[in-house]
């Protein structure tokens, strides 16, 4: 019998996530205010993940807004553009992977009010 030593997966975290919002200037629209979603992602050593891939799903007013998809790692921001609405902002991660890594399912607590 043949065994197959299989290197266990490393812990990675979200550290956080945070939000804060810009005023730009979008073509055929004029000024319009943008959400800011900021992640932040780390092995439990501390150290970046590369190559993590996020799905996430923003609330807001505790109802569906939008998907979030896209890679992470130390501090990604994620803008979310226009027409955006005054409420409360939150965010709940579905899946977080990377190559030899396994999330420890915890999606910290977040969430900010905007009266854009």
């Amino acid at each position: 019998m043949t065994y197959i030593e299989i290197p266990s997966a490393i812990l990675m975290k979200i550290n956080y996530i945070d939000y804060d919002r810009a005023y730009r200037w979008f073509p055929g629209i004029g000024w319009q205010h943008q959400l800011i979603v900021r992640m932040s992602v780390q092995d439990y050593d501390g150290y970046p993940v590369p190559g993590t891939y996020v799905t996430a799903t923003i609330y807001r007013d505790k109802s569906y807004y939008r998907d979030l998809l896209g890679y992470v790692g130390l501090s990604t921001e994620f803008y979310i553009s226009p027409p955006l609405e005054e409420g409360f902002y939150k965010t709940v991660v579905q899946t977080l992977e990377a190559a030899g890594y396994l999330w420890d399912g915890v999606t910290p607590n977040n969430g900010r009010s905007f009266d854009f």
